[in-house]
């Protein structure tokens, strides 16, 4: 490889560096999983009954603890996500 392919390939573009900016916050070290547990906690407050009925939909009937189970696969599948990309970006920073 000569000079100028390396001086070529260290070139970064504005719109990578923007990609990679992280957000800057206290809010950014909160994992996603502390907002389900509070909503938990908050419900077991507020219903009496964990099967509680909060949703029918076309003869569905879901309670509150169902709902707020999809939710936190949901936020549990995106944080590994967020780690995964965030590893990827770290692997590829270091070698």
């Amino acid at each position: 490889m000569t000079h100028s392919e390396r001086a070529d390939a260290a070139v970064v573009s504005e719109s990578d560096v923007a990609r990679h900016r992280r957000r800057k916050g206290f809010l950014r070290y909160i994992p996603g999983f502390t907002y389900i547990l509070v909503m938990f906690v908050i419900g077991q407050l507020v219903f009496d009954d964990p099967r509680a009925t909060i949703l029918d939909y076309a003869g569905y009937r879901l309670a509150w603890v169902e709902v707020l189970m999809v939710a936190a696969a949901i936020v549990a599948m995106a944080e590994q996500m967020r780690y995964r990309i965030l590893a990827s970006t770290i692997s590829t920073k270091f070698c």
